[in-house]
């Protein structure tokens, strides 16, 4: 006959060896409730041209270390949204490749990959069919595909470009004030150097309120950037000529990168006189 007493031993060594275990696993801890994601922040719109648009293309610049490939934005009656979770269809080599980084109103409105219907902004020749079908291309990206709207594609304002925009007017484009083209972004107007840059196109991040280079907007920020300050009176100075030899260096490095980096449309003078080739 089977013995319990003498396997009790080690029925309670096995028990007393499982309850450990199964205290040092968490066993006996009230399970934490699960974590819920917190949803993403939607990305600030900013507005597009056609030149800016065209370098989301999905491309990875190999000339600099660590290259990742850039975000891809396609633009539908103006409306860009950022279709890089379809990166298989859109990136380099993908079936639709060719949309990287355009205007593609006309082309989806006719199924057509012909390089004519690329990049036309004026849809006003479409038809009531092709209205309707590029409609419901838009519907579709924003509404089942959820692709991001990351802005729009307007043309800045360039009647001014070469006139001296008066602090007067400046301040009346820090992104608050309504826009001119419906949908668009207010123009944000920052002075560096004797250029008056539109920061809408890609800065609105940095400079609308509340942002963290906001106190710029709608000025003439040439001498605090220079010497790297957010003092008041420095905000308020125009005075280039009373910078020094470093100080001129930095301010010239931040004109390049307004102009040439960021690629910021300039809309007019600040009248300064601070000239960069």
């Amino acid at each position: 006959m089977l013995d319990l007493e003498a396997l009790k031993p080690y029925v309670i060594t096995f028990l007393v060896s499982f309850l450990i275990w199964y205290y040092l696993n968490g066993g006996f801890k009230t399970p934490e409730p699960p974590k819920q994601e917190e949803p993403e922040e939607p990305p600030i719109p900013n507005n597009f041209t056609l030149e800016k648009l065209a370098t989301f293309d999905g491309s990875t610049d190999e000339t600099v270390p660590n290259p990742i490939p850039t975000s891809i934005y396609v633009s539908v009656d103006s409306t860009v949204f950022d279709v890089s979770s379809g990166r298989d269809f859109y990136g380099p080599g993908g079936a639709y490749a060719m949309f990287a980084g355009k205007e593609i109103g006309w082309a989806l409105a006719t199924m057509s990959f012909d390089d004519v219907y690329l990049g036309n902004l004026d849809t006003s020749g479409m038809s009531v069919a092709e209205r309707s079908s590029m409609e419901e291309w838009i519907i579709k990206y924003r509404d089942y595909k959820n692709y991001p709207i990351v802005g729009r594609v307007t043309p800045p304002d360039l009647s001014s470009a070469s006139k001296i925009i008066p602090p007067s007017t400046m301040l009346q484009h820090t992104g608050t004030q309504p826009a001119l083209v419906s949908g668009s972004i207010p123009s944000i107007y920052v002075g560096v150097g004797d250029y008056v840059f539109d920061c809408s196109y890609g800065g609105c991040e940095f400079y609308l309120p509340g942002k963290s280079y906001a106190l710029f907007a709608g000025r003439d920020a040439s001498v605090a950037l220079a010497k790297m300050s957010f003092k008041e009176e420095d905000l308020d100075s125009t005075d280039t000529q009373g910078l020094n030899e470093k100080e001129k260096k930095v301010l010239t490095d931040w004109v390049k990168s307004f102009r040439d980096k960021k690629g910021y449309p300039i809309v007019g003078r600040t009248g300064n006189g601070f000239r960069v080739e």
